[in-house]
């Protein structure tokens, strides 16, 4: 039995033939608009508002898990607010005599440095789901697997980020069930071992990581944010967060000469670990004690996040370029991937980076949870884009921040981005709905996306020359 909620004098054939179109235009809003009730597939009714969803998070979910990701409570002084504030500076330009209303929502996205040459991908959509970790703990239906599910239903392109319940390999193998051929990246915090950097880096290439993204922007070991620490939300006390590090055979051996324990029962993991510490597999397995590998994965993990310089990130590029294992503990077969370094805010930053040979720079600044009163990240976007070509112009130019409707994507690309991550509207639609709301919430960007595009007299996001005009 069909519901609807507005008057619709369609035929019913021809409303079923509008509402089952991928490439019909009306047919979100005739999604939206009406709905089967007895259709339990159908798509979660999800708000297109995304200050409704941080509403209704607020009244679902406990302070002490929302406050993580929630920005009244985990900004930094107003450094969040100010980067949603920053995009109602820049005016668009109409262009409603463009009577060709295609547009592709195809990216072309181009990284380069001198060890890789130019790295070129096709990727299906303009946006991806922004990096971010612990979504297994951030309350309500959020976890990682139903957000990367959620994202590449939904026609997104997805992140794997490292601070995860699953490890990698896992995400994958879900990855490419629903997707074989799927761009994807693959986020990186850095350790405090450079054996474990180098073991955590080859297993994302060996599972087919498009790029590699390496976060440098928290600065410290501590999250700032007042209200953030007032709601006592820091969940990398978690045990869920360090599920990569005790999949890795590095980390396990490590942590049974130091500690003489494991943080997997995993025979597979143990069976490496076993030929290193001179252990059966079945000893290890006794040796598993819960608290103590934590301790051990946080002390790692804590010793480098905030612990990165252009020496460091040098050293980075090289193992992400090699072609070669570089693993004395395990042997892979592996490929050179691109690096970008997520967390830039200034030109001399990039500039230096540049210099350390990575192809690309993700201009960001946590989503406004590290850094009080940061500089917005659109405000900077041109001014980095515009010194880092002056170099290559191949070398990759990323962005998030503030991103909420679909209409704040186009103006990204006006501003000079080059691809554009989302974070909260799609942490905060998996919370509350699970897979389903990210699919849609993903859909909806698209959607918006494209309407906008039409609006301006844009065909395609590709083409920087002609973007610019519409500011």
């Amino acid at each position: 039995m069909k519901t609807r909620k507005f008057k619709n004098n369609l035929s019913e054939s021809y409303y079923n033939k509008l509402i089952s179109s991928p490439n019909e235009p009306n047919n979100l809003y005739l999604k939206k608009l009406t709905y089967k009730l007895t259709n339990e597939n159908s798509e979660v009714n999800v708000t297109w508002d995304f200050y409704k969803m941080q509403k209704e998070i607020t009244k679902k979910i406990p302070i002490s898990l929302y406050g993580w990701y929630h920005e009244f409570t985990s900004s930094a002084g107003n450094s969040t607010f100010r980067a949603i504030e920053s995009f109602k500076k820049y005016v668009l330009k109409a262009n409603y005599l463009n009577t060709n209303k295609q547009v592709s929502m195809e990216r072309h996205v181009q990284l380069h440095s001198k060890k890789l040459g130019t790295s070129k991908f096709v990727c299906k959509s303009p946006f991806f789901t922004a990096p971010y970790g612990c979504a297994s703990e951030y309350g309500g239906k959020s976890d990682e697997i139903k957000t990367m599910v959620g994202t590449l239903k939904g026609g997104g392109i997805y992140t794997l980020g490292c601070l995860s319940k699953y490890p990698v390999e896992h995400m994958t193998n879900v990855l490419k069930m629903v997707e074989p051929q799927a761009f994807f990246m693959y986020q990186l915090y850095l350790t405090g071992d450079d054996e474990l950097n180098i073991s955590l880096i080859e297993r994302a290439k060996s599972c087919g990581a498009s790029v590699i993204m390496v976060t440098i922007d928290t600065g410290s070991n501590n999250h700032g944010g007042i209200g953030l620490l007032e709601a006592q939300s820091d969940l990398t006390f978690e045990r869920n967060f360090c599920g990569n590090l005790f999949e890795d055979p590095v980390f396990n051996i490590k942590c049974y000469q130091h500690h003489k324990c494991v943080g997997t029962k995993n025979k597979s993991v143990l069976s490496i670990v076993s030929k290193h510490v001179k252990q059966s597999v079945e000893t290890l397995q006794k040796s598993y004690t819960y608290n103590q590998s934590f301790d051990y994965a946080k002390q790692l993990q804590g010793q480098g996040m905030g612990n990165v310089g252009p020496e460091k990130i040098k050293h980075i590029a090289d193992l992400c370029h090699s072609s070669t294992s570089l693993c004395k503990y395990v042997s892979r077969k592996v490929k050179g991937v691109p690096l970008v370094i997520k967390g830039v805010i200034s030109v001399e930053n990039a500039l230096q980076l540049q210099k350390c040979d990575v192809d690309g720079i993700y201009v960001s600044n946590h989503g406004g949870r590290f850094m009080f009163n940061s500089v917005p990240p659109l405000d900077i976007l041109s001014e980095i884009r515009t010194a880092v070509k002056k170099v290559h112009p191949h070398f990759g130019v990323w962005f998030d921040g503030g991103i909420r409707y679909g209409q704040d994507i186009l103006t990204a690309y006006v501003k000079g981005a080059e691809f554009v991550g989302i974070g909260r509207p799609i942490i905060y639609s998996c919370v509350l709905y699970g897979e389903k709301g990210v699919s849609s919430t993903t859909k909806k960007m698209l959607f918006e996306l494209e309407g906008q595009c039409k609006m301006c007299g844009l065909n395609d996001l590709n083409n920087y020359s002609i973007l610019k005009t519409c500011l």
